[in-house]
Order: C-alpha cells, then structure tokens, then sequence
C-alpha cells in the first residue's frame, strides 16, 4: 500500500505557521514588561526604630566656655581688630561706654556710661562714667583713660582708627604722612615741647602736616 506524503503547499504553510511561532516568543522574551516586585507589609502593630548617636562635648570646668571656630583671632588689641572672629572675642573682653539694645538696635543702653547727653547740633557728647569699674591692672575708668582709648586709636592708625575719620582726626594728612594726628594734640605739643606749627625752619606749611612729622621725634 502507497503512503500518500504532505503537498508541496501544506508543508509550505505549516513551515510558515512554525516562523511565525518562533518568531513570536523571541519577541515576547524581548519586550516582556519587567516583573512588578511587591513591597513587604509591615504590620501596624510593628514600630521601626531608627539608633541615632549623639556626642556630648562637656567642657573642662564650668569656668571655661568653649567656643568653636574656623578660624583664630588676628587681633585682641581693640585698635587692630577687625573680622568677626575678633569681635566676637573682644565683646567678651572689653566693655563700651554703650551698648546696642538688643530689642531695638536703633537704640543704646548705658555700659560704662550710666548717662549721656547730645547738643542740639550733634557735635558735642557728654559721657558720664559710672564708678567702680577698673581694668584689669587696677586702673580706675574715668574721662582720662577713655581719652587714653581713643587717641591711642588714632595715633596707631590701624583699622579701629577709621571709627574717628575727620570726625577726631584728618584723614587727608594722616594719607600724606603716615601718621593720624588727632585734633587738640598739636596745641598741647606747642605747650609741652615748646614746638611751633607750622615751623618756619621747614618746607611743610601745613599746621596739622607739620605736627603729623613731629610725631617721629616725640
């Protein structure tokens, strides 16, 4: 008995069915969409801690403040400092005749001045020193060693000079010369030293010129 084969045309299409096959399982490994991973539940009734350190820096004594900076001071000297790591220094240190108010900062309090009084054209304050307050030497603060402050200020002619720029001093002389020569020191010079300004023995014709270069004598 003949066994009768596939035609040539059913072998074709089952061939064909095959590739279509293959071919669609290749593409579904390649662009299935990726697996969605559940989040774990955790029970309501589960509370997660979370372990946190803290470090506590206790200082020496209870005398000491510690105090933690960038950068160390340029300057303790009043006249000299200038950045903020100075100041912050330096109002632990020193005392101003008044202090700014910390609810207002438009206003002033009193410090080393219990009272003060202002003229009716801004150019000449009255402090009154309060008493019992001493440097660190025993010095008494009165009017001479506030004087002594602020002059000695100008006569360095660093930067805490420029608190008093033509308002106690010349600025212009002090830029030609060198030397911040506070107003008033000229006179007392001339009574003091017998000097005389502008002297005539020169080529400076400038009275506070004059005095500014006699500095480097005295």
């Amino acid at each position: 008995m003949t066994r009768r084969g596939l035609s040539k045309s059913a072998t074709i299409a089952i061939a064909v069915v095959i590739v279509i096959i293959v071919i669609g399982v290749i593409a579904y490994m390649l662009y299935k969409p990726p697996t969605k991973v559940s989040k774990p539940v955790t029970p309501s009734n589960v509370t997660t801690v979370t372990s946190t350190t803290t470090t506590t820096v206790t200082p020496p004594s209870n005398n000491t403040l510690v105090i933690a900076e960038t950068t160390p001071p340029d300057s303790l000297d009043p006249a000299i400092a200038a950045y903020t790591q100075d100041m912050e220094v330096l109002y632990s240190c020193y005392q101003t005749l008044v202090i700014y108010n910390g609810t207002d900062p438009s206003t002033f309090l009193p410090s080393l001045a219990y009272n003060w009084t202002i003229s009716n054209n801004y150019l000449n304050w009255t402090f009154h020193i309060r008493q019992g307050a001493y440097f660190q030497n025993g010095d008494q603060i009165n009017a001479t060693t506030v004087w002594f402050s602020i002059y000695r200020s100008i006569v360095m002619n660093q930067f805490g000079a420029f608190n008093f720029l033509d308002l106690l001093y010349n600025g212009t002389t002090a830029s030609m010369t060198g030397y911040a020569t506070p107003w008033g020191v000229c006179r007392a010079m001339e009574q003091i030293f017998g000097l005389q300004f502008p002297n005539p023995q020169t080529n400076l014709t400038g009275y506070e010129e004059e005095c500014a270069y006699a500095w480097q004598m005295y």
